[in-house]
């Protein structure tokens, strides 16, 4: 699991995440099953996915696309159409607007072993609502 720096964190911070990351998936043997679940904090457009939550990619999104490329990766949770309220991971509290910062990688090989694929909004919804009781 992991978590990129912000869309608007220092450019170098962001690329030094990539290069980690590229090694660490480089050091994964390629027959290997591999997943990478994370809060990217990217907005992947549609130039790559199929089935985008955002007309137009940001700059993390970039450099996302760049290490999917690069690496044989597809965003498996953009694989299927599904509506848009199943899509968005994030609600920002001040404008209440939604987006998808969180995605699911795979590598393209085991694609047709993948048959459904979302990342949840909240963990209340798979069960893992922390619920704060107080006396």
């Amino acid at each position: 699991m992991v978590y990129s720096p912000t869309n608007c964190a220092d450019e170098s911070k962001v690329e030094e995440f990539y290069n980690a990351l590229r090694n660490t998936i480089n050091d994964v043997p390629a027959h290997n099953f591999l997943v990478v679940l994370g809060d990217f904090n990217a907005r992947l457009g549609p130039e790559f996915v199929p089935f985008p939550y955002h007309d137009k990619t940001n700059r993390n999104g970039g450099f996302l696309g760049e290490l999917m490329v690069e690496c044989g990766l597809l965003a498996a949770n953009t694989q299927f159409q599904k509506r848009p309220g199943k899509l968005w991971t994030h609600k920002n509290k001040g404008s209440g607007q939604t987006t998808q910062l969180d995605y699911i990688l795979v590598r393209k090989k085991w694609r047709t072993s993948v048959h459904n694929a979302g990342a949840y909004n909240s963990f209340c919804k798979v069960g893992s609502c922390l619920v704060n009781k107080t006396r």
